[in-house]
């Protein structure tokens, strides 16, 4: 039996888009047989999708040792099921690098897991990285690390980036061609043949659907523009979709800018459902990889007004299936959505566009897809 283990580099108990790559490809490779260890490296074990794994029989991995009083602990209590299921993570294994015969690893940031990474290249064990966000504000990481970070990301059997803009970036930092880097889709959560119904249009409805997070997804510009007198005078409103570490102060800038055209609707499972209520997506972000948000959105049927920084323009066309701003700006934002704004008669038409392209451009099953390539390592 084959044997591969998962890396993910999100913190604590956050999920995102990011994780859904490599949870649902090590799924994926658990039903063909595989032996599967999952580690979240920087912590947290509350997610369905983590208990998903540990049910269908992924090993838990933790990067330390167990203490005495905890190894009596799974020893008397392995045999009961109830415990099992009350306290699943007392039933893991230490992430020893050299019982896998391949590693994946999930980068958050395009500088975490170095030491990992050179520790498989000391014991000669194949690695996968996929990097899910490169940002520019990596640089400063990448300077101080620029040789040991060459090496590791040269030395990996799959290169894996979610968009080109991210890995011109990445070879722009690590002054290193990437030549064997190659581009990946993430799973969506919405089905491929979604066809929510197209709402009323008495008043036109926008979904910002991102992780409450100012830093990179930029909510707060939403305020600010929608504070302006003719926004307030059109019927245009805006919900945000998701939550995160900064909804207390999304709150408190409502109240402070009395933008009342903004609803914070926190985190909402079915994607789909969300977009039969909403006619267009749109996402101010300073820094992504690629959104999920942007590939359901056009699965649905709906354009999309973002910002050109990451992926985010790259499976749109400025005009054709959304609107594109050049910077993540409030003036850049608001040109965009007056632009949008202006063309609400022509939104159907342009999502009907963007459900086309987006089949063209992203395939039906993106963890299958990459657990193929898994496969022909894991030989």
């Amino acid at each position: 039996m084959k044997k591969i283990a998962f890396i993910s580099f999100l913190k604590g108990d956050d999920w995102g888009g990011s994780e859904e790559l490599w949870s649902q490809t090590a799924l994926h490779l658990r039903k063909l047989g595989y032996r599967i260890g999952v580690n979240r490296h920087l912590g947290g074990s509350k997610h369905k999708r983590l208990k998903q794994l540990h049910a269908a029989g992924c090993v838990m991995l933790h990067g330390h040792k167990r203490g005495r009083w905890r190894q009596h602990l799974i020893t008397v209590l392995r045999p009961r099921r109830f415990f099992r299921r009350l306290w699943p993570m007392l039933y893991t294994e230490p992430l020893d690098l050299r019982l896998w015969d391949l590693v994946v690893l999930s980068q958050g940031e395009f500088f975490q897991g170095m030491e990992i990474m050179q520790e498989c290249m000391h014991h000669s064990i194949p690695y996968v990285l996929v990097v899910e966000a490169c940002r520019p504000w990596g640089i400063t990481v990448a300077r101080h690390h620029s040789d040991q970070l060459r090496q590791c990301f040269e030395g990996a059997a799959i290169l894996a980036f979610v968009s080109e803009e991210n890995l011109a970036l990445a070879r722009a930092m690590l002054a290193s061609p990437l030549k064997h880097a190659v581009i990946v889709r993430n799973p969506f959560l919405v089905s491929y043949g979604a066809s929510p119904r197209w709402p009323s249009e008495n008043v036109f409805r926008l979904a910002c659907v991102a992780r409450l997070e100012f830093q990179d997804k930029g909510q707060d510009i939403l305020f600010e523009v929608l504070a302006q007198e003719k926004w307030r005078r059109r019927k245009l409103v805006v919900t945000l979709v998701g939550d995160g570490p900064d909804r207390e102060t999304a709150e408190r800038l409502k109240k402070l800018r009395k933008v009342h055209s903004i609803t914070i609707a926190g985190q909402r499972d079915g994607i789909e459902s969300v977009w039969a209520k909403h006619h267009a997506l749109i996402l101010p972000s300073r820094g992504e990889g690629l959104p999920l948000a942007i590939v359901e959105a056009m699965l649905c049927g709906r354009p999309c007004i973002v910002t050109d920084v990451g992926g985010n323009a790259e499976l749109l066309e400025d005009g054709v299936t959304g609107f594109i701003a050049p910077a993540a700006t409030v003036k850049h934002v608001d040109a965009a959505l007056e632009r949008a704004w202006e063309r609400r008669g022509k939104w159907r038409e342009m999502g009907r566009r963007a459900a086309t392209h987006v089949r063209k451009a992203v395939p039906r099953d993106p963890a299958k897809v990459f657990a193929e390539k898994l496969m022909k390592l894991a030989v």
